[in-house]
């Protein structure tokens, strides 16, 4: 092989410079692709930590609403029971409250896993204090109603209240699981 020119070895120069720049260029976008990816990681694995430190430090809450759900069990759904009961307690408690029932229609029974949610629509009228105080009656713990639906709106030229409320009651259907 012959010698190089001076001029082949200026252009045989800048190529390999040209080529080691390329390569370097690549190189970098690939080592930042890389470090921002572990930035997003480190990112995430830290929020995580700072959930699991939240969770850690619910524990106590969290242990004690389950010994209170042991304390004091769902009642037991019976297809045959249940919407009767319920129809028959919830106008009991509404009429002591001194509202009047102007409707009730069940709604049905949604059963999900080990639990069941007995449905009502009622109609009340009644003054907004007497509306309050029962929703308070029914909203304690260990009765396990919850509001599905509500609609409250004043009646015209008169001092009461029409509300609409889908309630729901809910029971086990069967052993629930509990965490250890």
């Amino acid at each position: 092989m012959r010698p190089l020119t001076r001029n082949e070895r200026m252009l045989s120069i800048a190529v390999g410079t040209c080529v080691f720049l390329l390569a370097n260029l690549f190189g970098v976008r690939w080592v930042a692709n890389e470090m921002r990816t572990w930035r997003r990681n480190i990112t995430r694995l830290q929020g995580e930590v700072a959930t699991a430190r939240q969770v850690v430090q619910e524990a106590p809450y969290w242990h004690a609403r389950q010994d209170w759900m042991n304390a004091h069990p769902l009642p037991a759904y019976d297809e045959n029971q249940s919407l009767a009961t319920l129809m028959q307690d919830l106008p009991a408690g509404i009429k002591r409250h001194n509202l009047k029932i102007e409707g009730q229609q069940p709604v049905g029974t949604e059963v999900n896993g080990s639990l069941a949610v007995v449905e009502i629509d009622f109609k009340l009228e009644g003054r907004l204090e007497d509306i309050v105080r029962w929703l308070h009656s029914i909203q304690q713990p260990g009765q396990y109603f919850i509001v599905r639906n509500f609609v409250l709106k004043q009646t015209q030229g008169r001092n009461t209240m029409n509300l609409d409320i889908r309630l729901g009651r809910v029971f086990r259907t069967g052993d629930i699981a509990s965490s250890p």
